[in-house]
């Protein structure tokens, strides 16, 4: 019964056009809720990093959320940024998949990591430090914030 669902959802999956969304069947027969697939080259949204977090460069990032839950507190999609550095505070969990670039990131206790293209990652609510993009980039994110806004 499983295998023919997986053969089920693998040729609906080949059928899905980028922007659209689509419901897939369950096991069960119950169809699962729609999916929405992340373009990374999807148009963003300008956006640029406060004034009082910014401690080098332009702080111009753009921002393409595919996706936010109806709590607010669950959000996917994509972010791309301009060479610069700034402060961070994490209140979320946030996963993230370099696509572009390289991005140096050291925390308050000045443990330092560069991740770059394919590097996937998770950075849980509580991290504290400095963002550093070394040469345009640009990631896929998915954000769990544990209270919602």
């Amino acid at each position: 019964m499983a295998a023919d669902w997986l053969t089920a959802a693998a040729g609906m999956a080949q059928g899905v056009r980028r922007g659209q969304d689509r419901a897939f069947p369950s096991p069960n027969g119950v169809p699962m809720a729609s999916l929405t697939l992340i373009h990374p080259g999807a148009p963003e949204e300008a956006v640029a990093v406060p004034p009082e977090k910014l401690l080098a460069g332009s702080g111009r990032q753009g921002v393409g959320n595919a996706y936010s839950d109806a709590t607010g507190q669950f959000h996917a999609g994509t972010w791309s940024a301009e060479p610069a550095t700034w402060r961070v505070a994490y209140t979320e969990h946030e996963y993230c998949e370099i696509l572009q670039g390289r991005i140096r990131m050291q925390h308050d206790d000045g443990t330092v990591q560069v991740v770059g293209p394919g590097d996937r990652f998770v950075v849980p609510a509580g991290w504290r430090g400095t963002w550093e993009v070394l040469e345009q980039a640009r990631k896929v994110y998915v954000i769990f914030e544990p209270t919602p806004r």
